[in-house]
């Protein structure tokens, strides 16, 4: 079969609902310097996403396979599909027997034979699987492989890393309540394994009695509200009124990070937290990080929790009196990294930190506090301080100019 056949061939097997691209969101449409390529960087297929520098991504629905890699690589969600069916994998494997189970695609060539007793064919290539979908089943007790026996041959393998990742990901998360059960892959596990005649699982009929199917059902819902309710941020430049400048750039958290932080709160209220350290992060598996503001730069411009695209950062100020306020659990890290580079002063960076029940805290923690005086030029507030410019980032140029050419 050719390359072309085997695509053609993929696009039948994922077809369903069209991906929606939401241009507002990506990190290029907010802050142009930020240059992210992620999308571009994960999809498998030329043209399918392309991207100029300094703008959103266009996105080809033609050319696009559906294999939902860049529905999670996106880090917010500015490719959107709804998807009930790994919706509600969790569901599914909840009501089979309490043994390894394998989570397969459909071009598994061969899902009737494998090392696990059951198969789970999930109708997406495993790259569609977020953290967000297997945080639940690495939550859960039974043992789930991931089987990427075959990825190796298929036209678009190159999505591969992406599954491992997914895969660490979700590990990373369940290991801060506690007690899990990891989630694997199988081409990590021991190759001398013996193949065996398994249970293939179609998680569109799942065998499930009429009680168990209504609970499911009653389950399912309730995540799919929560979905949408985290789906369409409210834009204030829609609601017909005056804006002002500071909120012009709302703030909008991933429907993918409100599934996992509420799993995790869920959890949390039922378990006591893990020991630490933790040790599925080990190799920097989440893109959780603290921003560090030096004090002797920060001038209260506000500019790094305007730009921020999901709140993480918030400046509170009466006139007199600046804070600038952290939630960890919000911060997108390194996938996202426009504080750092919105900054005029130079004055945040960010740290890797391990994630500890203490990244889950619905009570920022603040990075920089101070008086507050006004710009000597036009009158904005800024940082007061012996240490700190008169003027303001946007004044302090003028001024140079200004002193060069009196």
């Amino acid at each position: 079969m050719s390359v072309v056949d085997s695509l053609l061939n993929i696009t039948e097997y994922f077809s369903g609902d069209e991906i929606t691209l939401y241009a507002q969101r990506c990190l290029n449409t907010r802050f142009r310097q930020i240059g992210c390529t992620i999308c571009t960087d994960a999809c498998p297929v030329e043209d399918a996403i392309t991207l100029k520098p300094g703008s959103a991504p266009i996105f080809n629905a033609e050319a696009c396979i559906h294999c939902g890699l860049c529905l999670h690589a996106c880090p917010t969600n500015a490719f959107t599909r709804p998807d009930p069916t790994l919706n509600r994998l969790p569901q599914t494997i909840a009501i089979l027997p309490a043994e390894p189970i394998s989570l397969i695609c459909p071009q598994h060539p061969d899902p009737a034979h494998g090392q696990t007793a059951v198969a789970v064919q999930t109708k997406r290539c495993l790259a569609a699987l977020s953290p967000a979908h297997l945080l639940p089943l690495a939550l859960q007790e039974k043992p789930i492989v991931l089987d990427d026996s075959h990825c190796a041959e298929c036209p678009i393998g190159a999505v591969h890393p992406h599954i491992e990742q997914s895969a660490a990901r979700a590990n990373a998360w369940a290991e801060i309540p506690g007690e899990h059960t990891p989630i694997r892959l199988q081409t990590q596990l021991p190759a001398d394994a013996p193949s065996v005649p398994r249970a293939v699982v179609d998680i569109d009929r799942p065998p499930v009695s009429r009680r168990g199917f209504f609970k499911s059902i009653s389950q399912l819902g309730k995540e799919g509200i929560g979905a949408v309710l985290a789906e369409e941020p409210v834009d204030p430049a829609s609601l017909g009124r005056f804006v002002p400048v500071s909120e012009r750039l709302p703030h909008f958290v991933p429907a993918q990070r409100v599934r996992i932080l509420s799993r995790l709160d869920e959890k949390l209220a039922d378990a006591p937290p893990a020991p630490t350290p933790l040790t599925h992060d080990a190799d920097g598996a989440l893109p959780v990080f603290d921003v560090v503001v030096s004090p002797e730069k920060c001038t209260a411009c506000g500019l790094c929790a305007r730009f921020c695209p999901t709140g993480s950062l918030t400046f509170l100020s009466d006139e007199t009196r600046f804070a600038l306020g952290f939630y960890p659990a919000l911060c997108l890290g390194d996938d996202c990294g426009i504080c750092a580079v919105a900054c005029p002063e130079d004055a945040i960076s960010l740290e890797k930190v391990a994630p500890t029940p203490a990244v889950l805290s619905k009570k920022p923690h603040y990075l920089a506090a101070g008086e507050l005086t006004k710009c000597s030029m036009c009158g904005q507030p800024i940082a007061a301080g012996d240490d700190h410019p008169s003027t303001c980032y946007a004044c302090r140029p003028h001024q140079n100019f200004e002193f060069q050419f009196p």
